[in-house]
């Protein structure tokens, strides 16, 4: 028995597997993003993200854009209730700050996108921000301090 199903782009698509995901909150274990630690460099946040991370020697997982597309965080404007993202497990800590800090390179990546940068380009300025310190002490930097 494999590990993983044996699926291609010639038979179907991610959009056609994660329709038939019928219990959302099992992803997590198997696409989640990881610690900080687990990625090489900015640009292996940015795949994971937009194409998805690499499984050695069986494919790559189903980019975190799409399954957050699917599965993520949603506003009721007519009960003005916000839902949690139901493929990412709301009780668990190491699961949120996992996101969030995956997350806040996402939106720096896109954010420094805005004056008509690539993708590329956007990562090549924070990795030469970054200069040789790790994912983590660098992703400090972009909180914001707290008012006293």
């Amino acid at each position: 028995l494999a590990p993983y199903p044996i699926f291609s782009r010639d038979f179907c698509s991610w959009d056609d597997i994660l329709k038939a995901v019928q219990h959302p909150t099992c992803l997590w274990d198997c696409w989640g993003p990881g610690p900080l630690g687990s990625f090489r460099d900015i640009s292996a946040i940015w795949t994971a993200w937009d194409s998805g991370r690499p499984i050695d020697g069986v494919g790559v997982c189903a980019p975190l854009r799409t399954v957050e597309n699917y599965f993520g965080k949603t506003y009721d404007k007519s009960i003005s209730k916000g839902h949690y993202a139901s493929w990412r497990p709301s009780s668990n800590a190491t699961a949120r700050q996992q996101w969030n800090l995956v997350n806040s390179y996402i939106k720096q990546i896109t954010k420094r996108q805005e004056g008509g940068r690539t993708v590329p380009d956007a990562i090549k300025i924070l990795e030469e921000e970054r200069a040789n310190r790790t994912l983590n002490q660098f992703q400090k930097t972009f909180q914001v301090p707290k008012q006293k």
